[in-house]
């Protein structure tokens, strides 16, 4: 087989870079080019970079039109765990396969999707149990949670009147 980056280290990472770059100044075709390479090349050496370069491939799919697309990428990148860590996932490739997994369950809310949301939403907290009531995923999962249980609330209050 054979080797994408010929042998050069951190190709996958400049990909990326330059594909945030493209994804930022509007150039989305390009920055999905670039993404969904640097993506290839780095999945096996660098989780962080995987999950925002994931987030960032998605959104410029959105950009495109292409929800299918981008709801496939998010799909993808949240189910790899740390297939490449032997004792799991720790730091930032966790602190980014929850994003992931927290935007997900925000997009299947968008499509309502809910118990798919809810899954996630469950999976990411109890990942999170002993993390800082503060903490930017935990605070938006519990908002979102809560403005479900306050839409449902006064749906249900409309019902019954």
């Amino acid at each position: 087989m054979r080797d994408p980056t010929n042998g050069e280290p951190g190709v996958g990472y400049w990909e990326l870079a330059w594909g945030e770059l493209a994804l930022r100044r509007g150039e989305t075709s390009d920055a999905i080019e670039r993404l969904g390479r640097g993506l290839e090349l780095t999945s096996a050496d660098s989780l962080i970079d995987f999950y925002l370069g994931s987030e960032s491939l998605a959104t410029a799919w959105q950009q495109l039109g292409n929800e299918t697309q981008a709801l496939r990428v998010l799909e993808d990148a949240a189910h790899v765990k740390a297939r490449y860590l032997p004792y799991g996932l720790v730091g930032a490739g966790a602190f980014g396969r929850f994003r992931v997994q927290a935007r997900l369950a925000r997009e299947y809310r968008r499509l309502e999707r809910i118990d798919e949301a809810e899954a996630l939403e469950a999976d990411v907290l109890r990942m999170l149990a002993y993390a800082d009531a503060d903490h930017p995923i935990v605070r938006q999962i519990r908002e979102s949670q809560a403005s479900r249980a306050a839409f449902l609330g006064e749906s249900h209050a409309t019902a019954t009147h």
